[in-house]
This record gives structure tokens, C-alpha cells and sequence, in this order.
């Protein structure tokens, strides 16, 4: 049954089954998706949308267990939707479905939170494992070479967590223009202080991370992913 534009209604809310809403921007796909989960006891569809303000309008009004979502459709539609999502703090988990993320883009789901990511071109039943796992409270990654950058990411994030329990936010930034090749004049530049406050900076920068020097605290940057 149509409900508006953009938006199929399958199933109502059924107690104990896993509530699932979608969003891609094509339809043949969520017909298939449709399709693979309809054999899923444990599994129900409660609405397929095209469009990210229906996707919206059918996360808030059923409130399913996971969204699953394309954060690569075109004028990023998907991300669109994970950031309203976000600020409205609802109990929905995510699960990204998609062909591939580049790091920026699986930075930017991770950030918002999202429990699972599948690619579109791995066996339809890792869709199916990957519900079940986020539904039950716990993370999907394929063991690839998708899920080991996706792995990667995760070590990159705690490293940078480490960073920011010792240095400031304006010591942080200015260890990237450190590591980036920048000199103190140019650095003094860019932050829009004096040159003496940079070298000021840089030695408190020394002193906390047990460093001498420049080429020190650049490999310090490239190894917490600063640079």
C-alpha cells in the first residue's frame, strides 16, 4: 500500500521480528532486498524508499530496529539522511549498504554511528547475518580487504582519541601544519598568532609527547593519523 511518494509500506509492526526500513534510490534493488528478506522469518519490511525526506518521514514514524542506506546516492541523499538521523537521537541502528565507501566517506558513517557495513557485491546472506548481528547489539565488517580498511579506521580513531587526551585542540592542529611542512612563520600564518607563540606551542608540544624535534613530531603525526 503507497503511503506518499517515494515510500512502499510492506509490513506493519510485528512483535519480535526485526523491523527493517530501506532507502536506495533504485527501485530493482529494493525489490530484491524485498525479496531476500521476505524468506526471513525473524525479518520484516516496514517500508522501501527512493527518497531521503520520505526515508526521514518513515524512520520517525515507525521507528524500525536498522535502516539500511546508500551513503553514496547521488547529492548525498544517504549521508543527508544518517545526519538528521543523528541529531534527532533516535534508538534506530544503521546498516550502510552499499558498492564502495571511499575513507573519507567511511569516516564520516562511522562518526555518525552506523553498526554495519556490507557491499552490494558480497552473497546476499551477509545481508541477512549482518541484520541479525547489529540487531543483537553487535558490529558487521567483512573480513576483506573492505573490512580490514574498515578495521584500520577504527585503530585510526582510537589513535587519534590518544591524541586528543594529551594535546589541545590548537596543539593538535598545529602538529598537522608541522607534519604538513610548514614552517614557524608559516604556521604563525595560518593560526593567526606570532611566530614566538608558535615556537612557544611547540615546545610545550615536546615537552608532553617526550620529543626533540620537528622530524620527531612528524612521524608522531603519521603514525596517530594526523598527517
Amino acid at each position: 500500500m503507497a503511503l506518499d511518494a517515494g515510500v512502499h509500506q510492506t509490513n506493519t509492526t510485528e512483535t519480535g521480528r526485526i523491523q527493517i526500513v530501506i532507502f536506495d534510490d533504485q527501485p530493482f534493488l529494493l525489490l530484491g532486498v524485498e525479496r531476500l528478506l521476505a524468506d526471513e522469518p525473524d525479518i520484516r519490511i516496514q517500508a522501501s524508499c527512493t527518497d531521503g525526506a520520505q526515508c526521514l518521514e518513515a524512520v520517525r514514524r515507525y521507528q524500525p530496529d536498522i535502516l539500511i542506506l546508500d551513503p553514496s546516492l547521488p547529492d548525498n541523499a544517504g549521508l543527508a539522511v544518517l545526519e538528521a538521523l543523528a541529531r534527532d537521537s533516535l534508538t534506530t541502528k544503521t546498516v550502510i549498504f552499499t558498492r564502495s565507501l571511499t575513507e573519507i566517506e567511511l569516516l564520516r558513517v562511522m562518526h555518525l554511528g552506523v553498526q554495519g557495513v556490507v557491499l552490494k557485491q558480497m552473497p546476499p546472506e551477509m545481508l541477512v547475518q549482518c541484520l541479525r548481528k547489529v540487531h543483537a547489539g553487535g558490529q558487521w565488517h567483512e573480513k576483506t580487504s573492505f573490512g580490514l580498511a574498515f578495521d584500520m579506521m577504527l585503530r585510526r580513531e582510537r589513535r587519534q582519541r590518544e591524541v586528543a587526551a594529551l594535546l589541545t585542540p590548537r596543539e593538535v592542529e598545529l602538529t598537522r601544519l608541522v607534519a604538513a611542512g610548514f614552517d614557524t612563520c608559516a604556521i604563525a600564518a595560518q593560526l593567526n598568532i606570532a611566530p614566538g607563540t608558535v615556537k612557544v606551542h611547540l615546545h610545550r608540544i615536546y615537552i608532553k609527547l617526550g620529543l626533540r624535534n620537528r622530524v620527531a613530531l612528524t612521524n608522531f603525526a603519521r603514525d596517530k593519523g594526523l598527517a
